[in-house]
Order: C-alpha cells, then structure tokens, then sequence
C-alpha cells in the first residue's frame, strides 16, 4: 500500500546531523562531511544539516547546495569552462572567503518550506515543487519530527509501482 501522509515517509529527526545556528561556515562544511559518511562510505549519509537556534529548537537547514551557493562555487560548477581550466586558487579564495560566514547566515530558515506531519502524499509533492527544493522539514503542532527527502518520495513511488 503506498504511503499516505509525510509522517510515514520522512527520515526521523535524530538520524540527521544537527548543527548550531552560530556555527561558522567551516564548522557546517565539516559537519556535513562527516554526514555524508554516516554508513562509514562516502555519500551513505544525508546531504543536510538540520540547524538548531540556542534553545534547541529548528532554525532552518543547511544544504551542501547552500553551502556552494554560498561560496559561489554553485553557479561556477555550471560553467563548461570550468571543467576545462584550473580553478583552485578561485575555490581556496573562495572558501577563506566564506570561513566568516555563519551558519544562519546561509541556511534556509525552515519557515521558508516545511510540510505538516499528517499532509499526504500529494501535498508533498506539491510543496517540493512550490519551493523548488530536495528536503522539506516535517512538522507536528510545531514540533520538529523530521525530514521528508525527494528521494524518499521517490523511493516509496518506485517500490509501490514495481509491486
């Protein structure tokens, strides 16, 4: 039976890595790194940092798209001269650069795009492509419970369709 609300196809909160709002830009990269090695492999983990304020409590979430972004290496990545050239020196500017940068700074606050708990799945769906992004924080009453990924949609779409 396919999954009806976000709730039963969101990743739980405490399976993602979490990182202060006040953390530097290389506190975040480092955080993430070690995210995407959760399974002791590289990229078996989650490509997200769930940022929490001073109390504890959901502030946004920081993507390895934002952290890009943020740097300026996201739109460089597109460049089919970039892939030709030596660009170093640009990323090792760009990255001290960015080191005073703050998490809060670059993260997307998670008013911005959240699903509620009991949405289903077709709300989902559409909230993926109302705000154009990959991860969509899931609450309860307010209360943080998880993430919902686009690959985790997809995921349960292909298993329901290949039954």
């Amino acid at each position: 039976m396919l999954p009806r609300k976000a709730r039963e196809i969101m990743i739980p909160i405490e399976q993602f890595t979490t990182i202060t709002e006040d953390a530097t830009l290389h506190e975040g990269i480092q955080a993430l790194r070690q995210s995407l090695h959760l399974e002791g492999r590289p990229w078996h983990g989650s490509r997200i940092l769930v940022v929490l304020d001073q109390n504890g409590n959901l502030s946004g979430i920081l993507t390895l798209r934002g952290i890009l972004t943020a740097v300026g290496l996201y739109e460089l990545l597109k460049d089919p001269l970039f892939k030709s050239e030596s660009w170093s020196w640009y990323f090792l500017q760009k990255l001290k650069e960015g080191s005073r940068m703050r998490v809060r700074d670059i993260m997307r606050p998670y008013k911005v795009a959240t699903v509620q708990a009991d949405d289903d799945l077709l709300d989902v769906v559409r909230a993926f492509l109302k705000y154009s992004v990959n991860s969509l924080p899931v609450l309860d009453r307010g209360r943080l419970l998880g993430v919902v990924r686009i690959v985790d949609v997809f995921k349960v779409l292909s298993d329901y369709y290949q039954q």
